[in-house]
């Protein structure tokens, strides 16, 4: 029962569950693919906006590592 519980909750997660941004990209990502191609779904502002996101951690944590 516990396992069935489990899996119907990862199974109807939705993107604000996820509390990092790669997780909720790579979420809207793959929503989106589903109706359309890949390329075109990297396009749409908020796919966008989470890619942002994502690479702007990415360089806050390298200039960090660096400095310190």
């Amino acid at each position: 029962m516990f396992v069935a519980r489990v899996l119907k909750s990862i199974l109807t997660s939705t993107m604000d569950s996820f509390k990092k941004d790669t997780h909720r990209y790579a979420f809207a990502m793959v929503n989106a693919a589903r109706s359309m191609p890949a390329e075109i779904a990297e396009k749409l502002d908020h796919i966008k906006q989470l890619r942002f996101n994502v690479q702007l951690h990415a360089l806050r944590k390298r200039i960090n590592r660096r400095i310190t």
